[in-house]
């Protein structure tokens, strides 16, 4: 009995030395994901794709963004107010008959600006097919772009029924102005009363 206290004196002193061995051996809990390792979800931009038929009477310009695509179906009347127009960053298809052409006229009284294809919309494959455009001070503008045209009819626009700038490389089958400007009082420039003005490096592809 008397060697006791040195046992546990002993023993003691050797808990003190392998417990710090033992809490090592343990092992860690999974380690928390840093932020970076994260993998953050993915994003598309969706293309958003509008139809109209039948009357569409718009109450300003309309945007067909980057991204998007109107289609407009054969019959269709399309309504502008005055000095408006309709500004092409995507696609615009218009899918007029020779039997039932689709028609862009004014809403009110005072002529729209027409259609306006921004260079956003080079190669996205616009396509105007039997289209008449009235009451416009702007038949169809191209900047930059490249969209194909069959069968566009521009009657009596105030100033150019198509106008072509920044290096427009349009294709223009079947281009009919029927008389430009006769409304018009007469202006201190030369830019009214004409039918195709191709300007700034513009090549367009013209077939009657």
């Amino acid at each position: 009995m008397k060697h006791a206290p040195s046992t546990r004196t002993a023993l003691s002193l050797v808990l003190l030395f392998v417990l710090p061995l033992l809490l090592h051996m343990v092992p860690a809990g999974p380690d928390v994901l840093e932020s970076d390792d994260v993998d953050e979800p993915q994003f598309t931009q969706a293309r958003a794709q509008t139809t109209w038929s039948g009357t569409q009477t718009l109450t300003g310009s309309y945007t067909i963004g980057v991204a998007d695509e109107v289609i407009i179906q054969p019959c269709t009347v399309v309504q502008l107010p005055a000095n408006e127009r309709i500004v092409v960053d995507g696609r615009l298809t218009v899918l007029g008959t020779e039997t039932c052409p689709v028609l862009l006229e004014a809403s009110e009284l005072g002529d729209h600006e027409g259609i306006q294809f921004n260079s956003s919309s080079a190669g996205r494959g616009s396509l105007i097919q039997n289209l008449t455009i009235e009451d416009a001070i702007y038949g169809v503008t191209v900047y930059g772009s490249n969209p194909v045209m069959e069968n566009l009819t521009v009657v009596n626009p105030d100033r150019v029924a198509v106008d072509l700038f920044q290096s427009a490389t349009p294709r223009i089958t079947d281009l009919f102005v029927d008389q430009a400007g006769r409304e018009l009082p007469f202006q201190n420039d030369w830019r009214y009363g004409l039918g195709l003005s191709i300007g700034a490096g513009s090549t367009p592809i013209v077939n009657r």
